[in-house]
């Protein structure tokens, strides 16, 4: 009862009785893949966080997301369907208890749809993906003089403030679309690299492919629920207390869960949740230099 009642409360916070967000798909056109760099924690600045990120360009929006995780997915299914069959791997990829996720991934898909206005961020918690709309981030740019040459496109500098960070963007008019990497947008083309004045995040390109055959759809993920930033953040520390609230067993099946610890020693379920509480305080207490200092854009 404990875990039905955390993770119904976990439900209407997210929810609030608020239904899916409507959005036509499109194709995508173009895929730009960037290398990420974002100094995380300013004591130990040698170790960044890195991670591979795509974005994926169509006639009416993009989105933005981890190129890393895409790979990893991929990966798995593969070692899926050797062990387990087409069939059997099918069912179960396609089933809503397939979640995945680590270190180095990152959990959210920022999709952009400049007509409308609006920057939509898809995120998971347990096994549900949850929408949250925002207005496209307003940054005043200054369109300079410089150019530079990058992958063979020719780019052009401009500089804006973001949150808290004097961001310097080089853009390519030769591709028209109004967008770039994480929540960067407004420039007549496409950034293809962008970084703070303090290089703590960066967005350095990597690659450009046009999509002709086998191009996926732009699409908000099916059957997501629209909430809020405030009740997503009260929502996840909720699920951060408690993970394991979501996972039911299929009726009539005895489950044993077996805990271990980095050494591979067997361990209660309680110790493990300690474990795995002081290593998530850990990791916030190393977060100490957020790509978004403040909430003044």
């Amino acid at each position: 009862m404990k875990h039905f009642a955390t993770l119904f409360f976990i439900a209407q916070l997210l929810t609030g009785g608020c239904h899916a967000l409507a959005q036509e798909a499109n194709t995508a056109l173009v895929s730009i893949t960037y290398d990420f760099v974002h100094v995380n924690d300013t004591t130990n600045r040698e170790k960044p966080i890195k991670e591979e990120m795509i974005l994926y360009l169509g006639e009416k929006g993009s989105v933005y997301k981890s190129l890393t995780k895409e790979k990893a997915m991929k990966a798995a299914q593969e070692k899926l369907l050797e062990t387990l069959g087409p069939e059997r791997a099918r069912n179960f990829t396609t089933s809503r208890s397939f979640s995945f996720g680590g270190a180095g991934m990152s959990n959210d898909d920022l999709f952009q749809f400049p007509g409308q206005g609006k920057l939509v961020t898809s995120s998971k918690l347990g096994m549900n993906d949850y929408l949250i709309e925002n207005p496209l981030p307003k940054i005043d740019w200054q369109i300079k003089e410089d150019t530079k040459e990058i992958g063979g496109y020719d780019c052009q500098l401009a500089t804006g403030h973001y949150a808290g960070r004097d961001y310097s963007a080089w853009f390519c008019p030769e591709l028209p679309f109004s967008a770039g990497p994480w929540k960067f947008s407004g420039l007549p083309g496409v950034i293809l690299e962008i970084a703070d004045s303090k290089e703590e995040v960066i967005f350095r390109f990597k690659e450009l492919q046009k999509l002709e055959t086998d191009a996926p759809q732009i699409a908000l993920p099916e059957g997501a629920l629209k909430t809020t930033e405030k009740n997503f953040a009260n929502a996840k520390e909720a699920f951060e207390q408690n993970p394991t609230a979501g996972m039911n067993a299929p009726p009539g099946a005895i489950v044993k869960r077996v805990f271990k610890d980095q050494s591979g020693r067997e361990i209660s379920a309680d110790e493990a949740n300690a474990n795995r509480l002081r290593a998530l305080k850990e990791a916030k207490e190393r977060n100490n230099n957020p790509i978004e200092l403040n909430t003044k854009r």
